[in-house]
């Protein structure tokens, strides 16, 4: 933890910190939210929860990323934040809007894809193949259009 925080914050943190590797670990109860047999939602306490709105992910990213504005050029400063996200394609909304916000010029990298075809009827007569492989996102993968800003942090380590 860091040594500029106040005793106060950083028992707060800590106890935010413990009750998500709690949640990661199954150790906190779930329940139905629909009556259903699976207990996958669980209670979380409001001191932890960002308001969810028109603007949840600018609201989610003023909150972890207070200064980013300022100190995005600043390796560090990213080490120290982050956010999980549960999908990929959630890490590139993130990524997105966050290069939006900082002021730099990006440029934006496409992937070529040819096609050579098929014998089969059906592939090539109802499947729009490089815009299908272009829809898909892989972790480990480039995505088929990437923006890199000059000084921001990119790959999916925002």
């Amino acid at each position: 933890m860091h040594s500029t925080l106040s005793r106060d914050k950083h028992e707060r943190l800590q106890n935010f910190v413990d009750w998500t590797l709690n949640v990661g670990n199954g150790y906190v109860q779930g329940y139905s939210f629909l009556g259903g047999n699976a207990l996958n939602w669980i209670k979380n306490s409001k001191e932890f929860l960002i308001k969810n709105d028109n603007n949840g992910l600018s609201n989610l990213i003023e909150f972890v990323y207070r200064s980013s504005l300022e100190r995005y050029r600043d390796e560090s400063y990213f080490q120290d934040h982050c956010v999980l996200a549960p999908l990929y394609t959630n890490v590139d909304e993130l990524d997105s809007s966050i290069l939006a916000m900082l002021h730099s010029n990006n440029s934006t990298y496409m992937s070529f894809d040819a096609f050579l075809g098929t014998n089969i009827d059906f592939v090539n007569d109802y499947i729009n193949l490089p815009k299908m492989l272009h829809d898909m996102n892989f972790s480990g993968f480039l995505n088929h259009v990437i923006q890199l800003k000059v000084g921001a942090p990119n790959n999916g380590v925002i």
